[in-house]
C-alpha cells in the first residue's frame, strides 16, 4: 500500500470513529498540545480518553450538542465539500466497475489503495481560501 508522507491510517470495521482508533491518534500526534475541543461523540468523551489527556497534561472540553455550526469550521464547510468529492470519485468507480461483481452478484468495493488515492486527491483539492471562509462562516475570524 503506497501512502503520502502526510497520511496516517487507521479504520474500523463499521467506518466510524472509535476510542481505540482515538487513543491511537492522540498518542501518535498531540505531542505538545496542552488544550483538546471536542464534540459530544461518545468516542471522544470515554473515561479512558480522559486518562490519556490527563497522563499528557492536557486539558479537554467539549461543546455543548448543537453548537457545531459555531465552533468547529471544517464541518461547516470543508468535509461536506471532501464528502461530495469522495461521493463522485465513488460513484465513478462504480459506473466504470459495473461488472466487478461478488459470487452474490453484489458490486464490489473498492481496493483500499483506490480509497487512499481518492482521499488524497480531495484533500489536495481543499484550498487555503475555504478553510478561512469555513472559519469566518463561523464568525471565528475577520
Amino acid at each position: 500500500m503506497k501512502l503520502p508522507p502526510d497520511i496516517q491510517i487507521d479504520s474500523s470495521a463499521n467506518g466510524y470513529i472509535t476510542i481505540e482508533i482515538l487513543k491511537k491518534f492522540i498518542c501518535r500526534n498531540y505531542h505538545d498540545v496542552k488544550l483538546v475541543i471536542s464534540d459530544k461523540c461518545t468516542s471522544h468523551i470515554s473515561n479512558d480518553i480522559d486518562k490519556i489527556y490527563k497522563e499528557r497534561g492536557i486539558h479537554h472540553a467539549s461543546i455543548p450538542s448543537g453548537c457545531t455550526k459555531y465552533v468547529q469550521p471544517l464541518d461547516v464547510s470543508v468535509f461536506r465539500s471532501l464528502k461530495a468529492f469522495l461521493d463522485d470519485e465513488k460513484c465513478a468507480w462504480i459506473s466504470s466497475n459495473i461488472d466487478y461483481r461478488t459470487k452474490a452478484g453484489n458490486i464490489k468495493n473498492p481496493g483500499r489503495q483506490e480509497a487512499i488515492d481518492w482521499v488524497d486527491r480531495a484533500f489536495k483539492g481543499i484550498s487555503s481560501e475555504s478553510i478561512e471562509k469555513a472559519f469566518k462562516l463561523c464568525n471565528l475570524c475577520q
